[in-house]
């Protein structure tokens, strides 16, 4: 079945696959998949598995019924899981254990200017939600280009406030073929795809130097992982390693601004 989805992230590049519909496969088929397939732990790959709730409800009661005990990974909308946490719960308690969800933001003005359709209390209670199970949020997150060193304070302190462990942080970077691409293709600093990779900069920032925002920008990825591993989580992470990389990473930087 398809369902059309009323998203429109001006950032997302998904929306734009298979002409905005969202094609539902049939649980049945789902489900038989699951039993027959010899593996333990499950990604969904759907960019919004957590769409329809009567789907949702069906597939958990599919689950049970087939005693199919296997662990999940998938991605879901924060205002979804805000507004569902009986769903969630049950959702946990049948294996899933990591949502990744698209929180971009700590603010509404951010949020409204991606488009987003949800409110940074939504953010705040989809944390809540999934840390009340057996669950874990994986948060993502996005750095404007309008970020200086107080919005990446900001943006570790709501992520320490907010008790969320895991977190991804990507730099603004517009995709071609989404609305952002039109509004910045003009103002664009590389023509290397490489650099399409979420982790560089691609357009000047606007209130401080890049390797003002790279150092920043390093900072919290450090600041972040050092939080993490305390809490069990990387614990393969070489920290000294890292920490020298970064140094490379700065210095190189400082040269080619100059």
């Amino acid at each position: 079945m398809d369902v059309h989805i009323p998203y429109n992230c001006k950032f997302c590049y998904c929306t734009l696959l298979n002409n905005g519909r969202y094609r539902e496969r049939d649980l049945n088929l789902v489900i038989e998949e699951l039993k027959n397939l010899d593996a333990e732990n499950i990604t969904i790959a759907d960019d919004d598995f957590l769409v329809n709730e009567n789907r949702l409800k069906e597939f958990i009661r599919l689950v049970r019924e087939n005693n199919i005990k296997k662990t999940y990974v998938c991605y879901g909308r924060a205002d979804f899981i805000a507004n569902h946490p009986e769903i969630i719960k049950e959702l946990a308690d049948i294996g899933f254990k990591y949502f990744l969800v698209g929180l971009e933001a700590i603010n509404d003005e951010e949020l409204n200017d991606y488009n987003k359709g949800t409110s940074k209390e939504h953010n705040v209670e989809a944390i809540k939600v999934i840390n009340s199970t057996s669950a874990q949020c994986i948060g993502l997150m996005i750095v404007g280009l309008s970020a200086t060193k107080k919005d990446f304070d900001d943006l570790y302190n709501w992520i320490v406030k907010h008790e969320l462990i895991h977190v991804t942080i990507s730099i603004f970077t517009p995709i071609p073929g989404t609305p952002l691409y039109e509004e910045y293709k003009d103002k664009l600093i590389t023509d290397k795809i490489e650099n399409w990779d979420f982790l560089h900069l691609v357009v000047e920032p606007e209130n401080i130097s890049r390797h003002k925002f790279y150092l920043y920008y390093r900072r919290l990825i450090l600041k972040l992982y050092k939080r993490a591993k305390k809490a069990g989580v990387y614990e393969y992470l070489d920290l000294e390693h890292y920490k020298k990389m970064l140094s490379r990473f700065l210095l190189r930087k400082a040269y080619l601004d100059r």
